[in-house]
């Protein structure tokens, strides 16, 4: 009975986070029908008959079938066949131990030392180069993502920027000073009717009680403002005026209703236009906050496109080979000496 050599490679930093990693899924990839095809002319299991079963001798209870029944016809094998085989023989074959410092150990026993650290080297350093291409796809698709992401957001951003600059322009509007004037004007304009509604209500007082101008400016205060006195003539001291006569009185309330008229108008519109500006200023504040919401997006996406970029830039140390295989000096089985 021949001696079985064990190839024995280590290697490290493939324990990546997330679940399951890859140090734990390494032996179930490395036993899939893809990675030994990518290995298979390489490692030379073709031509090695611990791969290739077609390669043996026939077994006595076969040679001795053959004997009594002839030659069994038998189909020529596939590829598929020969990679079945020699998934098989790496299962029956390989032992990986990943120790507790990430350094993981991968061993296949071979009656050829050479071949057993041939074909260590070689899955060793199919699976790192399978780890790399893997870990480079998903930083493509990343970028590429990002990328898609990063141009829907730019569209974002733009549509809220035109849609704001197209309502202000529709509407008039530069911004909410707009709204700020024209409560200011309606506020003064209030005030206005309010000091002719307490004048003319001055003058009906000044004609239907005993008049005293002292008396009568504390009462009524509108009748000291310089307004209200030019309207008869009165001067600016209250303790020396005299009762009006009926009809200037009459001439006195006429001029403040034709005052008055216009600025009622003035109100009317006024208030329409602060509604109106009011609404639209809510509808400007609205869509400008979207902006700044787009802006927002807009700046993290294009932050993290660019990380991603950079981190693309560098090659990622997915893992590396601590200690290459090489051939042993010494069987590794079977053990002779529990034998004997």
């Amino acid at each position: 009975m021949g001696g079985q050599a064990s190839g024995l490679a280590a290697f490290a930093g493939i324990s990546l986070p997330g679940s399951p990693s890859e140090a734990d899924t390494l032996e179930d990839r490395i036993l899939t029908r893809s990675f030994v095809a990518s290995i298979y002319e390489v490692a030379g299991f073709e031509q090695d008959s611990v791969f290739n079963a077609r390669l043996r001798e026939p077994s006595l209870k076969t040679r001795v079938r053959e004997f009594i029944f002839g030659p069994s016809e038998s189909m020529q094998p596939s590829r598929n066949d020969f990679l079945v085989m020699a998934i098989g023989a790496v299962s029956d074959r390989m032992v990986i131990d990943a120790g507790d410092n990430g350094i993981i150990k991968l061993t296949i026993s071979h009656p050829d030392p050479a071949r057993a650290a041939k074909i260590v080297n070689i899955i060793v350093e199919q699976s790192l180069q399978n780890i790399f291409n893997r870990e480079r796809n998903e930083t493509r698709e990343s970028l590429n993502y990002f990328a898609e992401e990063l141009l829907q957001v730019r569209s974002d951003l733009d549509a809220a920027n035109a849609a704001v600059r197209d309502y202000a322009l529709t509407n008039n509007l530069q911004s909410a000073e707009e709204l700020a004037r024209t409560s200011a004007q309606l506020a003064q304009v209030r005030r206005d009717i309010d000091t002719i509604d307490k004048s003319i209500l001055a003058l009906e007082k000044m004609n239907s009680v005993q008049f005293n101008g002292s008396d009568f400016a504390q009462l009524y205060p509108v009748s000291t403002s310089l307004s209200f006195r030019r309207l008869l003539g009165l001067s600016g001291d209250p303790s020396t005026w005299v009762k009006p006569l009926a009809a200037e009185l009459d001439e006195a309330r006429e001029r403040l209703q034709s005052q008055k008229a216009p600025l009622l108008s003035s109100f009317s519109a006024l208030e329409a236009r602060a509604k109106s500006s009011g609404a639209e200023a809510l509808k400007l504040a609205a869509l400008k906050r979207e902006v700044e919401v787009q802006q927002a997006i807009y700046e993290s996406v294009i932050t993290q496109f660019e990380a991603q970029s950079l981190f693309s830039g560098f090659e990622r140390a997915s893992g590396r080979v601590v200690e290459s295989a090489i051939a042993p000096t010494g069987a590794s089985s079977p053990r002779k000496t529990i034998i004997v």
